[in-house]
């Protein structure tokens, strides 16, 4: 059976041979640049290394040209690296160069096959099969179902062959809204920081926090409310998460703490998705105002969930 030429070049072997990790830089900004060169959008990465390539690397008044979350993550990434020295600033850089490049994102694996689904389900089935040909087997598997589920040949059909450049072409574009994943390693040392950890976890374990922090949240929010009412909503919360309300509905927060909890309580209450608990996307907009001083991981932790969990992170103002 015929194969698509992964062995060189851009579009096979560096995407799709086994990652070795190879420190920081393999996973753009590492622990140097404080997160603020991690997880960064296409957009944002392209605004980085336009400035900084072009010597001004704490250029904020070029990054005006953006908005929203981009314009944010474009300027704290170049802080980050206007405070770094030269030999610090050269490899974060040259991370940075190496993923733009990169046909598929690094730790593609770990990212959820919704997001895989999404990514790749407008794809021709023949095309599909030259994409994701010797890409991890977790990508392999979402594009097999997405093929049954056409009824469109077989798992045993053959792979198109598509030369280096053109295919390196197809993957950058399939999978252009996907930023790079963290790996467990990643999250090893004693100075990663906490979001890293949340990122490698399994799902039901990143769930399972997402949840506490909503039970939390709720609790807090209810802080000097009636006694009935912190009871109703624990029992809304139900089970374990209950005990977590009413614990954080006892405890005396400062009232800015107070307030900013009541706040996510009445931005979720205007989520429109209706097939998520309410504690649930409480837990979500919390994390995600946590992680507002970290751009980039929001989407991180986003890819690493169902699509409908994760866009309620990254669209907090719904």
């Amino acid at each position: 059976m015929p194969k698509s030429p992964e062995g060189t070049g851009s579009g096979g072997g560096a995407a799709c041979a086994p990652r070795e990790h190879i420190g920081p830089a393999r996973f753009p900004g590492g622990r140097d640049g404080g997160g603020a060169l991690q997880g960064l959008s296409a957009v944002a990465s392209g605004c980085v290394l336009t400035l900084a390539l072009g010597g001004d690397p704490g250029g904020d008044a070029q990054a005006g040209a953006l908005v929203g979350p981009d314009a944010a993550a474009c300027r704290a990434a170049l802080a980050a690296l206007a405070a770094m020295d030269r030999a610090e600033r050269t490899r974060a850089i040259a991370g940075l160069l190496r993923q733009a490049r990169a046909p598929v994102p690094d730790g593609i694996e770990n990212v959820h096959p919704g997001w895989l689904r999404a990514a790749l389900e407008s794809e021709v089935t023949p095309i599909l099969r030259a994409i994701v040909a010797g890409l991890p087997p977790e990508v392999g598997a979402v594009a097999r179902e997405i093929i049954a589920a056409r009824g469109d040949g077989d798992a045993a059909a053959e792979t198109p062959a598509i030369a280096d450049a053109p295919l390196a072409e197809l993957r950058r574009a399939a999978f252009a809204m996907l930023v790079p994943m963290p790996r467990r390693t990643d999250a090893e040392p004693a100075d990663a920081p906490p979001w890293l950890r949340l990122a490698v976890l399994p799902f039901p374990a990143l769930l399972a926090e997402i949840e506490r922090r909503g039970a939390t949240t709720l609790g807090t929010s209810l802080a000097g409310a009636p006694p009935a009412v912190a009871a109703r909503a624990a029992a809304s919360a139900g089970g374990g998460l209950g005990a977590v309300v009413l614990e954080a509905a006892r405890g005396s927060p400062a009232g800015d703490e107070r307030e900013q909890a009541r706040a996510l309580v009445a931005a979720a209450a205007r989520v429109p998705e209706t097939s998520v608990g309410s504690t649930t996307i409480v837990g979500l907009l919390a994390l995600a105002s946590e992680l507002g001083a970290t751009p980039g991981a929001a989407q991180v932790i986003a890819q690493r969930m169902p699509p409908r969990l994760g866009r309620i992170m990254l669209t907090p103002s719904s």
